[in-house]
C-alpha cells in the first residue's frame, strides 16, 4: 500500500496508517533540523505493526541521495500539500515557505537538477 509521494500526494484511503505514516514524514524532518524528509511511504501490515519499504529521502541538496531526492523544492512541495493530524505536534519544525513547486502525483517523481539551489533559500 503506498501510503504518501515525495510530491505530496496522500492516500487518504489508507486508514490509520495513512495519519501515521504522514506525521512519521513530518516528524523526520523536525528532527533532522530540517534537513532530511523521510517520504515516498510504502509497504505494508505486518505483525500488528507497518513495514515500510522502498522509502525516499528528500535532503536540502538535490539529488544527494539519488534522482528521487527533490532537494529543497521537493521538501517546500510536500509541506505545501502536508496537513498535520493528531499524531504530529504543533512544536515540529516546518519549512517557512510552503509554496508548491513540482505537481503532486501518486507515483515516485525523479528530477535531475541542474541546479543546487532553490528559489526559496
Amino acid at each position: 500500500m503506498k501510503l504518501n509521494s515525495n510530491s505530496g500526494w496522500v492516500n487518504h484511503s489508507g486508514g490509520g496508517w495513512s495519519d501515521v505514516m504522514q506525521a512519521l514524514s513530518h516528524f523526520s524532518y523536525s528532527v533532522t533540523g530540517g534537513n532530511l524528509l523521510l517520504c515516498d511511504i510504502q509497504g505494508g501490515t505486518f505483525n500488528k505493526g507497518f513495514a515500510i519499504t522502498d522509502p525516499v529521502i528528500i535532503s536540502n541538496f538535490a539529488g544527494r541521495y539519488g534522482p528521487t531526492d527533490l532537494g529543497k523544492d521537493g521538501i517546500i512541495t510536500f509541506f505545501a500539500y502536508h496537513d498535520c493530524n493528531d499524531y504530529c505536534n504543533a512544536s515540529w519544525r516546518r519549512p517557512k515557505y510552503r509554496s508548491p513547486v513540482f505537481n503532486m502525483k501518486r507515483g515516485t517523481s525523479m528530477f535531475l537538477p541542474k541546479a543546487k539551489t532553490s528559489r526559496y533559500y
